[in-house]
Parts: structure tokens; C-alpha cells; sequence
């Protein structure tokens, strides 16, 4: 029995044994960081390409990259604690940077509410309005008052939608 089954004809005697597995099916089996990792030895101009691919502007400057190298890495810290069960509030991460004309929406760039703007950033808009909805059923059903312990600023809401779309 092999392992993969759907990448069967990408094997030695398979149909496409000849061909290398095309990178969307590679991707599907990365891990998150593997996946960071290869964005972020890329040269800039392929992480421009990147960009353009994936998002709705036709070009991207340096400054941008630069700030998806931030996002991409507080997601990939924010997923690292949630996947090893690591403490989440109280603790500083690495940094997020705003795009530009957005730096009053972060209350600091190191906390919870910084890795949800890196999140907006990045996820489609369907994504990005089911993250808000998960987050604020989230705060309305634990037992505890996340204001008072500064885990999110209060008008966290206002400050997520005032987030641009990449």
C-alpha cells in the first residue's frame, strides 16, 4: 500500500513517472514551516511574482515583502504555540509590520491582535470574516474577561475591520 496513493502515477511505473509532482500537489503535503521556509529563500523578485499570483495589485515593492515576511512569520509563531499547547498571552513575539497608513490600527506589532492583522492580511475575505466571527464567539464563551487581562484591546473589532485587504 503506498503512502500517497494520488501521486501513484508520479512513481516508478506510473504515467508521469517522467515528470517531476507538480508543486500544488507538493505543497499540499508540507508542513506550514517547510512551507515559510521555501518563501523565504526566495529571491525578491520571485517573492514579488508570489505576491502578484496571489493577490488582487499587479506589483509589489520591496516594503511589501518585507511585510509579508513579517506576517507570514507571526503566523507561523501563532501556530507554533496554538500546536504545542505553549502560553499566548502574556508573551512577546516576533514583529509585524503595518503596511503603510495602517501603523495606528496595532497597539503594539509583538501581540495576540498583531498575529490577527498578519492573519487578515493574507486570508481570503471569507476567511477573514470567519476568523473574526470564530474569535469573537470565542471571547464571548470563556469564563474570563480578556480585557482585563489585555489580551485584546477592546475596540479589537473596529481595529480588524479597519484592516486593508493585500
Amino acid at each position: 500500500m503506498n503512502k500517497y496513493p494520488e501521486l501513484k502515477e508520479y512513481r516508478n511505473g506510473g504515467s508521469r513517472s517522467i515528470k517531476k509532482i507538480p508543486c500544488w500537489a507538493a505543497f499540499s503535503y508540507f508542513e506550514f514551516g517547510t512551507i515559510t521556509n521555501i518563501y523565504s529563500y526566495l529571491r525578491g523578485d520571485l517573492r514579488k511574482s508570489v505576491l502578484i499570483y496571489g493577490y488582487s495589485k499587479n506589483n509589489y515593492g520591496k516594503e511589501v515583502t518585507k511585510q509579508m515576511d513579517t506576517w507570514i512569520d507571526a503566523i507561523r509563531s501563532l501556530r507554533n504555540v496554538c500546536a504545542h499547547h505553549n502560553k499566548l498571552i502574556g508573551k512577546t513575539s516576533s514583529i509585524v509590520l503595518p503596511e503603510f497608513g495602517e501603523a495606528n490600527i496595532l497597539v503594539t506589532n509583538t501581540d495576540l491582535f498583531s498575529r490577527m492583522y498578519a492573519l487578515k492580511k493574507i486570508l481570503n475575505e471569507n476567511d477573514a470574516i470567519q476568523l473574526k466571527s470564530e474569535m469573537d464567539k470565542l471571547i464571548k464563551n470563556t469564563k474570563f474577561d480578556v480585557y482585563l487581562f489585555d489580551i485584546l484591546p477592546s475596540d479589537w473589532q473596529d481595529r480588524y475591520d479597519r484592516i486593508n485587504k493585500l
